[in-house]
């Protein structure tokens, strides 16, 4: 069966200019089978496949992967390739066969194998990416169905995946390969190395960011001819790639070069500046920037082909391996589970590696995400238009985009019926720039780049994306501007409130250190690029979409009550943390349209757009200056570190950001006087607060010429019972035994050992290996965070319907019913912002469902021979109908106040099949803010973890002196 792909990629991605194919062009396609001629693609509109994603919508991702197969009359057969369908002009499909995830099977029919076994490897967290990922290893296997692991990797080179690490997706796929093309893959390596090394007249190179399916940063290409039985230059050509506007020559460089017996030192010094450096000059104005380090290529790349030519016999052993190619390894890695007794039924999930629910879902392409769901009848699309400048004043006039054909109106701070802002801790944040009167003119005040000024509303998605850029912006720029963390300190430009944890008496550690150390630590910011970007869909009198705070913003944006914006997710494509917050203001942006409108409004954010404003992990800046005491053990004795975040122009979530940082400062390790303080300036901050003292131990150890791994050890938590440097109480004995066992199965000495003698042998490949451990809090340092709800209906038939105010973005757990099996179970998936939510809601529908069930012991004693669904039909009203209120005391002294609300008097009146019993359990945690002089308990738990890393590099610093 042959179909095409979803049509809003075909008419969003491929027609992105504002001329779309005219009714004049006809096209032949093969849509399921069948010979189609039509004159646009609208008829497509129809068709409603959901299982291609759109993801980034430059190729860049993988996620729109689908296959075209078209037939070769040379070599007569029928050709394959996997395509992006965000790249691919529908014209050059004429005539071809288009086949997508839906073609392939699914959870009603059949499962092709690739499905079944990306979804049995648990190489499907999120999903979104799942589909492209089946599509490309399909493609691979129509063209060979004995495939390598070197094809598996190339093949899906194009695809990524943010959720599994590509460890699971490797494990599934490689089960087609087979011992004969493994070997076959080992000699095709050999031949390449000599193949390599026969070409000794020319090179091509190039240096990106990852190494292959990325642009270069810089590219070249090199060729020289000697004279005959000489090795004189007689001629020579040298070309560069991405170091002007086009390809450049170094024309001086070979005209000095030819007619000489070597490469002299005029081109390459062994000091000063080469003439090659000078020739090739990139101006620090030069697009992409970078302009240092593409200079470095530059002659990275001239030594390297120099190396080539010169006799092998000349050059040091360790310099040998600048001319090994790189090799791309495929992935390896050993996923071991922990056993399960043998008296443990095989009904009882726990403990196995069971697939979560939605896997064979995602793997088809059936799993609905937000923009799956079909167009609602008079719907209209929304693009926002944002400025592009940090901080100024500018007059808006959209008269130009609102004569633009399907342009509906445009939405500013004016149309908010409510309140034009959403508060966070009393701090506000507006939806739309404001606007004010100067000189008899409306300006908006922008304070910060890709803040939303306003929305154009159109008929169709392409109408509201172009009519956006035709709204024309006048900027008048506001002084002062502030861009980084460090302009920002020069002028005090901080947020309150400022914070501060201490233990111990830091003054007296001073006194007693060996030494003194001083310094900081700049971590850069990063996106989120979670595969789906956010959006969302509103209709008048029903809400579609989810997100912390959404009732409360949208309630107040519109001025009307909270009760009255409903909120539902299905499942999300990857957070990461990036979905929590933005989405309810731009829930509020979308609800001001429709409520405007009266219709129907959907929001899909392109993925410049996303990045732009919902922004993601900033630039962190932790500095320690003549803060680090230690003894020449390496034992560190005082500590005093400030963080600074770069929070950017309102609060938002800096504060509890900033938290989250001086809370896991410590990470695992044990400092008698430590003392930590913030300043607010957004980062999650559990990742760079722990990341500053790992690299501070690094230093440490280098300057008391220790192992780093050796110091580590020595200023880890090992005491049976521990206080944090907040005064919360744990046992590290978990994170020490994770340590032990991460240093003997990865065979950490041996490793360490071997990475010594490779680096003492290779002089431009370098490999380092570190062990770190982890101790990461589960829980919020605000309160109201560490509280949620759950509901629990059994049915007079056995089954169970859970219902809970989770959410699934790429973490998965279910929740299963207990001991006594139901007939038809609903296992619901379970997310939570860093896995508060399974913690709790886990354990404490566990514990009430346990004493549910101990009510039920004396009906069970009296009937053993009774099935599930007999004994919750049998139950008594006095058995069942009663109202209790738990606490259930956990690890850390964690108190939940379950509320349990069983109603079994239902069960008469309803008929079968319908509820006969209903739970609800609400629970919250009870802590104390982090700044108070009391024993604070942030976390609900600790997790421990201990891991090992290698990495290999080639050093890309060109130095004059090895030359």
């Amino acid at each position: 069966m042959f179909v095409f792909f979803k049509i809003y990629f075909l008419n969003l991605i491929f027609f992105p200019s504002p001329c779309p194919i005219r009714g004049s062009v006809t096209y032949i396609l093969y849509l399921t089978g069948k010979k189609k001629k039509k004159k646009s693609v609208l008829f497509l509109c129809s068709v409603g496949l959901t299982g291609t994603k759109y993801g980034c919508g430059g190729g860049g991702c993988g996620a729109c992967t689908g296959m075209v197969s078209r037939y070769d009359p040379i070599q007569e057969t029928v050709l394959h390739w996997s395509v992006n369908a965000c790249l691919q002009p529908i014209c050059s499909l004429h005539g071809a066969a288009v086949v997508t995830v839906e073609d392939i099977g699914s959870t009603k029919t059949k499962l092709h194998p690739v499905k079944e076994r990306i979804a049995k490897a648990h190489g499907s967290q999120c999903g979104f990416c799942t589909p492209g990922m089946v599509m490309s290893m399909y493609t691979l296997l129509r063209n060979n169905s004995q495939p390598t692991m070197e094809g598996i990797r190339e093949t899906l080179g194009g695809n990524l995946c943010r959720c599994t690490g590509y460890r699971p997706i490797i494990d599934g796929f490689k089960t087609f390969c087979n011992v004969r093309t493994v070997n076959s893959y080992n000699s095709h390596n050999n031949e390449s190395d000599n193949f390599s090394a026969w070409i000794m007249s020319y090179l091509l190179t190039q240096q990106a960011q990852r190494r292959e399916f990325a642009f270069s940063i810089v590219n070249s290409g090199m060729r020289v001819a000697f004279r005959h039985d000489s090795n004189v230059v007689e001629n020579l050509d040298i070309f560069y790639g991405d170091v002007g506007p086009t390809l450049v020559k170094a024309r001086h460089a070979c005209k000095e070069l030819m007619g000489r017996y070597t490469v002299p030192s005029r081109v390459v010094p062994r000091s000063g500046k080469a003439p090659l450096e000078e020739e090739m000059y990139v101006p620090p104005t030069a697009p992409g920037g970078q302009e240092e380090y593409r200079k470095v290529l530059v002659l990275r790349f001239f030594f390297k082909f120099y190396m080539q030519e010169v006799d092998m016999n000349d050059l040091p052993l360790e310099y040998l391996s600048a001319l090994k190619p790189f090799k791309n390894e495929v992935p390896q890695g050993n996923h071991s589970f922990q056993l399960v007794p043998e008296t443990q039924s095989s009904n009882d999930p726990v403990g196995h590696p069971n697939i979560h629910q939605a896997a064979l879902q995602q793997a088809t392409g059936e799993a609905v995400y937000y923009d799956d769901i079909p167009p609602i009848k008079g719907e209209l699309f929304v693009s926002m238009v944002t400025s592009t400048r940090a901080h100024a004043k500018d007059h808006v006039n959209a008269s130009v985009a609102l004569a633009m054909s399907g342009v509906v109106t445009f939405i500013s701070t004016k149309d908010v019926p409510g309140q034009n802002q959403r508060l966070w801790f009393n701090n506000p944040e507006e939806l739309f720039a404001e606007e004010e009167m100067f000189q008899a003119l409306l300006y908006t005040l922008v304070i910060c780049v890709g803040q939303i000024i306003g929305a154009i509303v159109a008929e169709t998605r392409e109408q509201a994306k172009r009519a956006a850029e035709q709204v024309a912006i006048t900027f008048g720029d506001i002084q002062p501007v502030f861009f980084t963390i460090e302009e920002a300190i020069e002028h005090q430009s901080f947020f309150d409130p400022k914070r501060k944890l201490e233990r111990g008496n830091v003054e007296e550690g001073f006194e007693k250190a060996d030494h003194i150390l001083e310094g900081e630590l700049y971590m850069g910011g990063q996106e989120h690029f979670y595969m789906e970007t956010q959006g969302l869909i509103v209709i008048p009198k029903r809400q579609v979409n989810w997100s912390f705070m959404l009732p409360e913003v949208v309630g107040i944006t519109l001025g009307i009550d909270f009760n009255k914006i409903t909120c539902h997710v299905k499942r999300l494509g990857g957070g990461f943390g990036g979905k929590v917050m933005k989405i309810a203001s731009l829930s509020s942006i979308a609800a001001t349209a429709a409520y405007k409108t009266g219709r129907a409004v959907r929001y899909v954010l392109e993925r410049e757009d996303d990045m732009l404003i919902t922004s993601g992990r900033s630039p962190f800046l932790g500095k320690y200056k003549v803060m680090f005491g230690y003894m020449n053990d390496g034992t560190i004795l005082a500590a005093v570190i400030t963080y600074y975040s770069n929070g950017g122009c309102t609060l938002d979530e800096s504060s509890f950001i900033m938290e989250k940082a001086l809370l896991h400062m410590d990470n695992g390790y044990k400092i008698s006087n430590l003392r930590g303080s913030y300043t607010a300036f957004r980062a999650y901050g559990g990742p760079q607060g722990l990341t500053i003292t790992e690299s501070v131990l690094h230093e440490v150890a280098a300057r008391c010429g220790l192992p780093a791994h050796q110091v580590r050890d020595i200023n880890m938590y090992k005491d049976e019972k521990c206080y944090t440097h907040h005064k919360q109480l744990f046992s590290p004995y978990d994170m020490v035994r994770c340590w032990n066992e991460c240093l003997e199965k990865s065979d950490y000495t041996h490793r360490c050992l071997s990475i010594k003698q490779f680096n003492a042998q290779n002089h431009w490949k370098k490999r380092g290996i570190s062990i770190v451990p982890l101790k990461f809090g589960i829980g919020f340092s605000k309160g109201f965070y560490n509280q949620g709800a759950a509901l629990v209906n059994i049915y007079k038939d056995g089954s169970v319907l859970i219902s809970h105010g989770g959410t699934e973005p790429y973490r998965f757990q279910c929740l299963r019913s207990t001991s006594r099996r139901p007939a038809q179970e609903t296992c619901p998936i379970i997310y939570t912002n860093v896995f508060f939510t399974t913690e709790i809601v886990l354990f404490c529908m566990k514990n009430d469902c346990e004493k549910f069930i101990g009510r039920l012991v004396p009906l069970i004693k009296k009937h053993p021979q009774f099935t599930w669904q007999q004994l919750v039909s049998k139950s008594d009203i006095q058995v069942l109908n009663c109202i209790i209120q738990t606490e259930l005391l956990m690890d850390n002294n964690i108190l939940f106040v379950i509320l349990l609300y069983i109603v079994s008097g239902l069960s008469v009146l309803a008929p079968k099949n319908k509820f006969t019993i209903f739970l609800f359990f609400f629970f919250f945690l009870k802590q104390n803010p982090p700044d108070r002089k009391v024993k604070t308990k942030p976390w609900a738990i600790n997790v421990f973890t201990a891991h090992v890393g290698i990495l290999s590099v080639r050093i890309p610093q060109f130095t004059h002196s090895s030359c």
